[in-house]
């Protein structure tokens, strides 16, 4: 962190990493795969006012496009290992995943420094991400998120504190692998990313009802959130017994929800709480 005045701050950092993997299927050869990956971080923060923060960031990281390795073959979207060459046998094709994180936000101190309020917007890409044609993993395809966030903590009194944020996310899964056996667009290209709600926000607060006890009470809510993408199947009109994909499209997933929660805890002792 360098601070060229009490207004001007500049934040920077760099990361490497070295890596290698491994696989040795049955019956096939070892492949391997290593990689060098540096990432780094720029960010700027300029102090309107001692209470007051403005900021813009800049970030990359990496992930090894074996990492799904040590999973089962099915959780990496292969249906059937026996056909082709699998992600597990190709592990010298995946290079890394490359994610960049874009953002501009805000905090204030406020009520006497009792609260702080952010606000940020922000977009991350995610490139070389892993997709799974023909039995083939290969590191091509993009996905995209751009969204914004709200938050606030602070102290109403002595004894009652309270926080809480809400966050929206708008993203896309771009450069999918086309339909098994076809040429057909994926039917995911474009829609929103799996298990990726667009709205989502918490509130909490707790209360020091005696200096020993404490009781709190919260909430965590979410929009609803996608789970696969499908087509619908319909009767071929040359074959009646057959099936072939319709126009529709069969979304699964999981509704909207809030979850409350709420606890209490009690100093027991210097040394213990419960």
């Amino acid at each position: 962190t360098i601070e060229f005045n009490p207004q001007w701050l500049l934040n920077a950092g760099v990361r490497f990493d070295h890596y290698e993997s491994s696989s040795q299927a049955p019956d096939d050869d070892r492949f391997t795969r290593t990689d060098n990956l540096w990432n780094y971080q720029l960010g700027l923060v300029y102090k309107p006012l001692p209470n007051g923060s403005i900021y813009a960031n800049f970030a990359t990281a990496s992930t090894p496009g074996n990492s799904f390795l040590g999973q089962s073959l099915e959780s990496q979207g292969i249906a059937n290992s026996t056909t082709g060459r699998s992600p597990v046998n190709n592990a010298n094709d995946m290079a890394p995943e490359k994610t960049r994180s874009y953002e501009i936000g805000t905090k204030w101190d406020v009520l006497d420094n009792h609260l702080s309020l952010t606000g940020a917007i922000f977009r991350n890409e995610v490139t070389n991400a892993r997709i799974v044609e023909n039995n083939i993993a290969r590191m091509a395809g993009k996905k995209v998120v751009d969204g914004f966030e709200l938050g606030f903590t602070g102290r109403i009194t002595e004894n009652w504190e309270v926080f809480g944020g809400y966050t929206f996310m708008s993203s896309e899964q771009k450069n999918l692998a086309r339909e098994a056996g076809t040429n057909r667009e994926n039917v995911a290209e474009g829609r929103d990313f799996y298990n990726t709600p667009r709205h989502s926000g918490s509130l909490w607060t707790s209360y020091k009802v005696t200096p020993k006890l404490t009781a709190g009470i919260g909430m965590y809510a979410q929009s609803s959130a996608v789970g696969s993408y499908a087509n619908n199947e319909i009767a071929d009109p040359n074959d009646p017994k057959k099936k072939i994909r319709g126009d529709a499209l069969l979304t699964k997933g999981i509704p909207g929800y809030a979850r409350f929660d709420a606890m209490l805890s009690y100093q027991i002792s210097k040394n213990a709480k419960a």
